[in-house]
């Protein structure tokens, strides 16, 4: 079974960073560029799919 994240590219910065989605899938990873930014501080680290 595959499973899905979205991560933020830089967590701890003070300006809008682009959103990664990581999809974990027979022991490979897979790194993408959802094409999205947000501030951090509108971000909560539960952000994640199964």
């Amino acid at each position: 079974m595959a499973e899905i994240k979205l991560n933020l590219r830089e967590p701890n910065t003070e300006k809008e960073t682009p959103i990664n989605v990581i999809i974990r899938y027979n022991g490979q990873k897979l790194v993408y560029s959802s094409g999205k930014r947000i501030h951090p501080s509108m971000w909560d680290n539960l952000s994640h799919f199964r």
